[in-house]
């Protein structure tokens, strides 16, 4: 069964040298996700903190910053900058 896309997602087209596109699909599968999600994870890591907030509140269809998420909801991985907040 082929993959749908969420309802409330476009189709973007653009264009990357060759060696960054065979980074991004190596990295895709060594990480076992696929391109789009790699994509997702990088524009989402170069937004600001509000920014981000907008968009996630909007793809779960909740006002942004009330930190509830719909059960169905894809799980939030930490940004790098996040995951080395953490690190003593």
């Amino acid at each position: 069964m082929a993959n749908s896309p969420h309802p409330d997602t476009v189709t973007v087209s653009f264009t990357l040298p060759q060696s960054l596109a065979a980074a991004v699909e190596m990295r895709a599968k060594a990480s076992l996700t696929n391109k789009s999600d790699i994509i997702r994870r990088a524009l989402l890591d170069f937004l600001t903190p509000d920014e981000r907030a907008a968009v996630m509140g909007s793809v779960f269809n909740d006002a942004p910053n009330q930190g509830a998420q719909k059960a169905n909801a894809p799980t939030k991985y930490p940004t790098k900058k996040e995951s080395q907040k953490k690190k003593p």
